[in-house]
Protein backbone atom coordinates (compact mmCIF):
# COMPACT_ATOMS: atom_id res chain seq x y z
CA UNK A 1 0.00 0.00 0.00
CA UNK A 2 1.44 3.34 -1.06
CA UNK A 3 0.30 6.71 0.27
CA UNK A 4 0.22 9.42 -2.38
CA UNK A 5 0.58 13.05 -1.26
CA UNK A 6 -1.79 15.08 -3.37
CA UNK A 7 -4.24 17.97 -3.54
CA UNK A 8 -8.00 17.98 -3.81
CA UNK A 9 -9.65 20.97 -5.46
CA UNK A 10 -13.31 21.72 -4.81
CA UNK A 11 -15.31 24.11 -6.93
CA UNK A 12 -18.66 25.31 -5.55
CA UNK A 13 -21.06 26.76 -8.10
CA UNK A 14 -24.72 26.94 -9.00
CA UNK A 15 -26.13 23.74 -10.48
CA UNK A 16 -27.07 25.07 -13.89
CA UNK A 17 -27.77 22.72 -16.79
CA UNK A 18 -24.65 22.12 -18.85
CA UNK A 19 -22.07 22.77 -16.13
CA UNK A 20 -20.97 19.13 -16.19
CA UNK A 21 -20.22 19.38 -19.90
CA UNK A 22 -18.00 22.40 -19.24
CA UNK A 23 -15.98 20.34 -16.76
CA UNK A 24 -15.70 17.53 -19.33
CA UNK A 25 -13.83 19.93 -21.62
CA UNK A 26 -11.07 20.40 -19.02
CA UNK A 27 -10.85 17.13 -17.02
CA UNK A 28 -11.35 13.42 -17.70
CA UNK A 29 -12.09 12.47 -14.10
CA UNK A 30 -13.87 14.25 -11.27
CA UNK A 31 -16.70 13.85 -8.75
CA UNK A 32 -19.92 15.88 -8.59
CA UNK A 33 -22.09 16.46 -5.53
CA UNK A 34 -25.52 18.06 -5.84
CA UNK A 35 -26.67 20.08 -2.84
CA UNK A 36 -28.72 23.02 -1.67
CA UNK A 37 -26.55 26.01 -0.84
CA UNK A 38 -27.27 29.47 0.46
CA UNK A 39 -25.93 32.68 -1.01
CA UNK A 40 -26.80 35.96 0.67
CA UNK A 41 -29.57 34.22 2.58
CA UNK A 42 -31.25 32.73 -0.48
CA UNK A 43 -31.27 28.98 -1.21
CA UNK A 44 -29.99 27.77 -4.58
CA UNK A 45 -29.26 24.47 -6.21
CA UNK A 46 -25.52 23.98 -5.84
CA UNK A 47 -22.88 21.79 -7.38
CA UNK A 48 -19.57 20.76 -5.80
CA UNK A 49 -16.96 19.57 -8.27
CA UNK A 50 -14.01 17.66 -6.76
CA UNK A 51 -10.85 17.07 -8.76
CA UNK A 52 -7.71 15.36 -7.44
CA UNK A 53 -4.20 16.34 -8.59
CA UNK A 54 -5.52 19.07 -10.86
CA UNK A 55 -3.35 21.54 -12.71
CA UNK A 56 -4.27 24.86 -11.05
CA UNK A 57 -3.99 26.73 -14.35
CA UNK A 58 -6.71 24.47 -15.78
CA UNK A 59 -8.79 24.89 -12.61
CA UNK A 60 -8.70 28.69 -12.92
CA UNK A 61 -9.58 28.51 -16.62
CA UNK A 62 -12.53 26.22 -15.84
CA UNK A 63 -13.74 28.46 -13.01
CA UNK A 64 -13.66 31.53 -15.27
CA UNK A 65 -15.79 29.70 -17.86
CA UNK A 66 -18.25 28.45 -15.20
CA UNK A 67 -18.54 31.91 -13.64
CA UNK A 68 -19.26 33.53 -17.01
CA UNK A 69 -21.68 30.83 -18.22
CA UNK A 70 -23.59 30.75 -14.92
CA UNK A 71 -23.51 34.56 -14.63
CA UNK A 72 -22.28 34.31 -11.06
CA UNK A 73 -20.86 37.03 -8.87
CA UNK A 74 -18.31 34.54 -7.53
CA UNK A 75 -17.36 30.87 -7.55
CA UNK A 76 -15.70 29.34 -4.47
CA UNK A 77 -12.53 27.31 -5.06
CA UNK A 78 -10.82 25.33 -2.28
CA UNK A 79 -7.53 23.48 -2.66
CA UNK A 80 -6.75 21.04 0.14
CA UNK A 81 -3.69 18.89 0.82
CA UNK A 82 -4.65 15.22 1.01
CA UNK A 83 -3.18 11.77 1.28
CA UNK A 84 -4.61 9.28 -1.20
CA UNK A 85 -4.37 5.51 -1.10
CA UNK A 86 -5.28 3.45 -4.14
CA UNK A 87 -6.30 -0.09 -3.21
Amino acid sequence: MKIHESTLTRIFTEDIQGTRFLVDQFFEGYTLFHATGLWKGKPEQSLCIEIADADQTLILALVRVIKEKNRQESVLVQTLPIQAIFL
